[in-house]
């Protein structure tokens, strides 16, 4: 695949997503417009109320979306430079403690419903993220493994009402969420408190061109019966980065490289395209995410010259062998919604509804990638 700074220019209406998206005086209020606040017991999805819990971070991504953005890679990206990110590797195995009387009880009831509603089936290992800081280089992060179901008694259950003894021997109802912002100041928790497992998130905006040019983000809709983002329209490719104990570790890696093979996996489940589709991820931003706590979000760059009727048979061709071998791991619906008339995938004039919290924060970070390419190349 030919460079991204390549990729984009030349091309009659290259542009389109950029211009259209500019005209918007308020893209990033009428993406949250489109937000949706469809979420579950144990996770409040409405962006309004996760702003309002951590309304002293700042400044948040576009200004009201419900991420703090640690690193901005856009700069890289149009100048054809890939960003490198560093990892400082721990091997050692983290779980996450109950560090008090109260927390004990609520992570306990909350985690235990959760698995009886049927979400989290399956465990797995995953990467957490300790720390995260610029660099002279760009990002520097610290990771080690953890737990799956460690999130899932953590940053996936923060809404959970649940009824616990408190320290005063009184019968309380409290959420995760508001244990966590004690003492907090409606700030985030810190990436290596005990209480959270902080996996991190990887999202792939996933870009192509149609016959005449036009830049789309591919867009998929999420199945209802999921505990995070249920139904909403949501990037075409994301997941929590699995750890590799099979993998030899040094002190120092670089993240793209250790995280690589499986977000190329995830593509082959998630799009049913391989590598030599599409074009290698990329770094675009680093984020914490409000709705799971301040959870690491990671939002790749990729694009593909496979037309638009191809992307969706081999999506379709996925969804079925999802469907057929591993029913219990379908996420996403199938396919015809990413057809030439449906919003999500021809943007045009508008921007689809029912956005997930990734979805909307996708559609700033292409739009800001175009706007600022746009500008460059008009100077």
């Amino acid at each position: 695949m030919e460079p991204f700074t390549i990729w984009i220019a030349g091309t009659a209406g290259a542009w389109a997503i950029g211009r259209t998206l500019d005209q918007t005086s308020n893209f990033a209020e009428d993406v949250l417009r489109r937000v949706s606040d469809s979420g579950t017991e144990f996770l409040n999805h409405d962006p309004r109320h996760v702003n309002q819990c951590y309304a002293e971070v700042g400044p948040k991504l576009a200004g009201s979306l419900p991420y703090l953005e640690i690193a901005d890679f856009s700069d890289d990206i149009r100048q054809g430079r890939t960003s490198r990110i560093m990892a400082r590797v721990n091997s050692d195995p983290f779980f996450t403690q109950a560090t008090d009387f109260e927390w004990a009880q609520a992570r306990a009831q909350a985690y235990l419903d959760y698995r009886s509603k049927g979400y989290a089936a399956s465990d797995s290992p995953v990467m957490r993220i300790a720390s995260a800081t610029q660099s002279a280089d760009g990002l520097e992060v610290g990771i080690r493994p953890t737990r799956y179901f460690c999130q899932a008694e953590s940053n996936l259950v923060l809404d959970k009402k649940t009824t616990i003894l408190s320290y005063e021997k009184k019968q309380v109802t409290v959420t995760l969420r508001q244990l966590l912002s004690a003492g907090q100041d409606l700030g985030l928790p810190r990436l290596d408190d005990k209480r959270l497992a902080n996996s991190l998130g990887v999202v792939v905006c996933f870009l192509s061109k149609d016959r005449e040019g036009r830049i789309a983000l591919r867009m998929v809709k999420r199945a209802k019966e999921v505990g995070v983002f249920p139904g909403g329209v949501h990037p075409a490719m994301s997941c929590a980065i699995k750890w590799d104990h099979e993998r030899v570790y040094q002190p120092e890696m670089d993240l793209m490289d250790l995280i690589l093979p499986d977000i190329q996996r995830e593509m082959v489940q998630e799009t049913g395209l391989d590598p030599s589709q599409y074009s290698t991820p990329i770094p675009l931003s680093f984020c914490r995410e409000f709705l799971r706590g301040g959870k690491p979000q990671l939002f790749c760059l990729s694009y593909t010259d496979l037309p638009q009727h191809d992307l969706n048979a081999a999506r379709d061709r996925q969804m079925k062998t999802q469907r057929a071998y591993r029913p219990e791991k379908v996420e996403l619906l199938g396919s015809g919604w990413l057809s030439a008339h449906d919003p999500s995938a021809a943007i045009g004039g508008r921007l689809p509804g029912n956005l997930t919290h990734e979805g909307a924060a996708a559609f700033h970070l292409v739009n800001r990638l175009f706007a600022g390419a746009g500008t460059q190349r008009q100077a």
